[in-house]
């Protein structure tokens, strides 16, 4: 979406009325009875600029990360945090524009080298490790029992997804072959789609390998993490075709996985195409390729200093410790304010 910040503040204005909230509370909750491999009712659009967030930076609440985060700290539904959460992943010093967008002093990110980049761009850097630590279970414990029960050893695969701007093309037949041979010795292979590759209709080629498609859920649905941390838990074994945030919360998540070279072409918005370039053709994306690049039963030394090296493994803060940084966010937010 191009749309300049005064537009969008007067859109996310318009929208912040009681029956807006009602609508999009009422789909939130249909779509949390939904089962994990619902994934077209599940995916369907919402509008972006529905009240799904109280924050003063919206996109903090994408993924539901803000949500989860006040949560986990005991925090009122409608306290705004007075940071940026970053979103995605970036290996070198690229930032997303919205996550400038607001001018809000402080960021929160993953791991102690990507503060030390991020310190480039705002005065204020905190890492907290991988989001899906701070994020509950969706299924519970009878649940998970049951689904693992139906599910048996399962293989867990994460294809590389489009965004809302960009198309991520690749030849998806020849790899649902691949995965086909990897996953002969499993009693059943699934696919994480995101939802925008499932309204592309992507998932219908996964079907016809005979693979069962789950997903997450849509960017505002403040259940997406949730969701992906019971997909990550009940796998046995994970891959992929590409690096994000999913390498992470796997190994995060004690599960295996083994990333599957591919070829693959970027369509839509030029910038973002531009920036996944140079990503791809960095030093450090190709350091965990090579890490991730042997199948094994096991995740190695190496691959686990790396997670933690660029999503901050070891950087995981307790309750007492994230209210404290909120409280400093706070401190600065207020201060910047009186002048």
């Amino acid at each position: 979406m191009d749309i300049k910040k005064p537009a969008k503040k007067a859109l996310y204005s318009f929208y912040a009325n009681p029956l807006s909230k009602i609508l999009y509370n009422s789909e939130i909750k249909k779509r949390s009875h939904l089962y994990l491999s619902e994934i077209i009712p599940l995916s369907q659009k919402i509008n972006m600029f529905a009240p799904f967030s109280p924050e003063i930076h919206k996109p903090n609440d994408w993924y539901g990360h803000a949500k989860i985060f006040k949560k986990f700290l005991g925090l009122s539904s409608g306290y705004k945090f007075k940071f940026t959460i970053e979103h995605g992943t970036y290996l070198d010093d690229e930032i997303a524009d919205i996550d400038l967008e607001d001018n809000l002093p402080s960021i929160i990110t993953y791991s102690k080298n990507r503060a030390d980049i991020l310190r480039h761009k705002k005065a204020h850097v905190f890492s907290i490790g991988p989001f899906i630590h701070y994020a509950p279970d969706f299924l519970s414990e009878n649940e998970f029992s049951k689904e693992k029960k139906r599910l048996g050893k399962n293989l867990l695969v994460f294809p590389m997804h489009s965004t809302m701007d960009t198309n991520f093309n690749f030849n998806i037949t020849k790899l649902c072959r691949v995965i086909g041979k990897l996953g002969k010795d499993f009693n059943k292979i699934r696919i994480c789609l995101y939802w925008i590759d499932v309204l592309n209709g992507h998932y219908k080629i996964y079907q016809d390998f005979g693979f069962e498609c789950v997903t997450a859920g849509h960017i505002l649905d403040p259940l997406f993490i949730p969701r992906l941390k019971s997909i990550i838990k009940l796998a046995d074994y994970t891959i992929s075709n590409g690096i994000s945030t999913h390498v992470a919360y796997n190994i995060f998540l004690n599960k295996p996985h083994y990333i599957i070279p591919q070829k693959f072409h970027l369509s839509g918005n030029i910038k973002e195409i531009k920036t996944n370039s140079i990503l791809v053709g960095s030093d450090p994306y190709k350091k965990i390729l090579n890490a991730f690049s042997k199948p094994g039963l096991k995740i190695s030394a190496e691959q686990r200093r790396l997670v933690d090296y660029y999503w901050g493994m070891n950087e995981v803060k307790t309750k007492k410790e994230f209210l404290a940084i909120v409280d400093k966010t706070e401190s600065i937010y207020e201060e910047l304010k009186k002048h």
